[in-house]
C-alpha cells in the first residue's frame, strides 16, 4: 500500500499543474496500481472477511469492491486472468453485468472469455 501511495503522490506520474504531460508509462503504472489494489481486496476477502462481517461492514466493502471492478472493466485495467481468485464474488456482485463486462475486458486483453455466471439469472434487476 505504501508503494501505491508513493506512486499517487509522485507529481511526475500524476501531475498537479495544468498542461503538464503525463509520462509515457502512465497507463502501465495505473494498471500496476490497480492490480496491486485488487490483491489487497483479495486478501481482505480471503483472510479478514469474518472480521468485516462482525463489524457489520460487509455491505460497504462489497459496494467499494463493486465500484472498483466496474472501473477496472470500463478502463481495462486488469487482465481477466488476474481477477480469477475472486471470480465467484465478482460474478455474484456484478450479476448479469459480470459476463458482459468480463467479455469486454477479455476482448480488450486478448484473453479467453469467461463462462456465463450461474447466479446472474437469479439476481433481481433492481439490485443493480
Amino acid at each position: 500500500m505504501s508503494w501505491v501511495e508513493t506512486q499517487l503522490n509522485d507529481e511526475n506520474i500524476f501531475p498537479l499543474q495544468l498542461g503538464t504531460p503525463f509520462p509515457k508509462t502512465f497507463q502501465q503504472i495505473v494498471k500496476t496500481i490497480f492490480k496491486r489494489l485488487f490483491r489487497v481486496y483479495a486478501h481482505i476477502y480471503h483472510s479478514h472477511f469474518q472480521k468485516i462481517v462482525g463489524l457489520g461492514a460487509e455491505a460497504h466493502l462489497n459496494t467499494c469492491f463493486k465500484h472498483f471492478i466496474f472501473f477496472v472493466y470500463e478502463f481495462k485495467l486488469i487482465d481477466i486472468k488476474e481477477l480469477e481468485p475472486l471470480k465467484d464474488l465478482i460474478d455474484s456482485l456484478m450479476g448479469k453485468d459480470a459476463k458482459d463486462n468480463a467479455n469486454a475486458a477479455a476482448d480488450a486483453n486478448g484473453a479467453e472469455k469467461p463462462e456465463k455466471p450461474e447466479k446472474a439469472a437469479a439476481e433481481p434487476a433492481a439490485s443493480k
